[in-house]
C-alpha cells in the first residue's frame, strides 16, 4: 500500500477560502439538498480515513458543464493519479474479462457512463462494490484473487444510466444542479460571473496548499457512521 499523496506533504499554508470553495461546489453537485450534501462529505471523509473499508457507489447525475469532472481531478490530486482509474468503458476495464487496470486502482470513476455498460453485468457490479476480494485477470496470464479496496464514483448525464431500485444499499444517486452551467441564453454579465467561478474552481487544483487544506478538512471529520461501509 502506497500512502495517499495527501499523507506525503509536509508543512502547508491553511487556506480556508479553498475549503469554503470546496463545500460550495459539493453543494452545487448535490443541488443544495442538505442530506445529500452531508452524505457526500461523509463518503469522502470515510474514503480518506478508512481506506481499508469498502463503501457504497456514489453517482452524480448532471448535464455537461456542471463541474462533475472537477471533483475527480481534486481526488486525483489528494489520493494520487495512479490510485484513480477513470474509464468510460467499465464493461471492458472494470468488470470485463481482462481488468489489468484494476490492479493498482483504489477509486474507480465510471465517467459519463451509459446504461448499456451495465447490461448483463449487474450481479458482477454489485460484487465489485461490496466484496472484499476481486478476480484479477491480465491478458495472457492466469486469473488470481486479490484483496479489493476499490471505491466507485459514477458521473453521468444519463438519469437512468445506473441500474437501481427501491431499497438499493449499494449505490446512492444524486442529481446535480444546472445553475452554474454556462448557457447561450445567459447575459454577458452572468457568463462572466460563471466563468470567474470556474476559473477559481479549477485554479484551486494548481495550488498545493489549497489541496492540502481540503484534504485535512476531510481527515478531521468525526463521527462517521459505520453503515457507510455496508
Amino acid at each position: 500500500w502506497i500512502p495517499f499523496v495527501g499523507e506525503q506533504y509536509g508543512v502547508y499554508e491553511h487556506k480556508q477560502e479553498a475549503i469554503d470553495l470546496f463545500y460550495k461546489q459539493i453543494n452545487y453537485l448535490c443541488d443544495h439538498h442538505k442530506e445529500s450534501f452531508e452524505f457526500v462529505i461523509i463518503w469522502l471523509a470515510h474514503m480518506i480515513q478508512y481506506a481499508e473499508n469498502k463503501s457504497v457507489m456514489l453517482v452524480f447525475v448532471g448535464k455537461q458543464g456542471s463541474a462533475k469532472t472537477w471533483l475527480i481531478l481534486l481526488l486525483q490530486k489528494m489520493l494520487g493519479i495512479h490510485k484513480v482509474l477513470v474509464t468510460s468503458e467499465p464493461s471492458r476495464d472494470v468488470w470485463g474479462h481482462f481488468n489489468s487496470l484494476m490492479k493498482d486502482a483504489f477509486l474507480v470513476n465510471l465517467n459519463e457512463i451509459s446504461r448499456k455498460e451495465f447490461v448483463g453485468a449487474e450481479g458482477r457490479v454489485k460484487q465489485l462494490i461490496t466484496e472484499p476480494i476481486f478476480t484479477f485477470h491480465d491478458k495472457g496470464k492466469s486469473a488470481i484473487n486479490l484483496k479489493s479496496y476499490h471505491r466507485f464514483l459514477g458521473t453521468t448525464n444519463d438519469e437512468e444510466a445506473v441500474p437501481s431500485q427501491e431499497g438499493d444499499r449499494r449505490s446512492v444517486i444524486i442529481r446535480s444542479s444546472d445553475e452554474i452551467i454556462i448557457n447561450g441564453s445567459d447575459t454577458a454579465e452572468v457568463k462572466k460571473t460563471k466563468q470567474d467561478y470556474f476559473d477559481q474552481l479549477y485554479g484551486m487544483l494548481e495550488d498545493d496548499d489549497a489541496i492540502m487544506s481540503v484534504y485535512n478538512e476531510l481527515k478531521k471529520i468525526k463521527k462517521i457512521p459505520s453503515m457507510i461501509s455496508k
